[in-house]
């Protein structure tokens, strides 16, 4: 038995870097599925708190889960120079 849960965020998310921490707050569309059913519609609010660097963090979910840690396996930088 397994689930699968496919979000997008929907509207633009609020940013704050000025501490050196950045917080994501934004709504959120998509599906679950818990098989062997169909996916289902969901909506949850979505909450990202990033350490300075990116690479440590924290995400909750509405309805799922939260605070939960989350580690940066690769972080990439955008150069808008380029």
């Amino acid at each position: 038995m397994g689930s699968y849960t496919n979000l997008k965020f929907t509207g633009t998310g609020n940013f704050n870097g000025s501490t050196g921490y950045t917080s994501i707050q934004a709504n959120s569309i998509g599906t679950i599925t818990i098989r062997p059913n169909a996916p289902k519609p969901i909506k949850a609010k979505v909450n990202i708190s990033l350490n300075p660097g990116f690479q440590e963090g924290t995400l909750s979910v509405e309805g799922f889960f939260n605070d939960f840690t989350i580690k940066a396996t690769f972080v990439h930088y955008i150069n808008k120079n380029n």
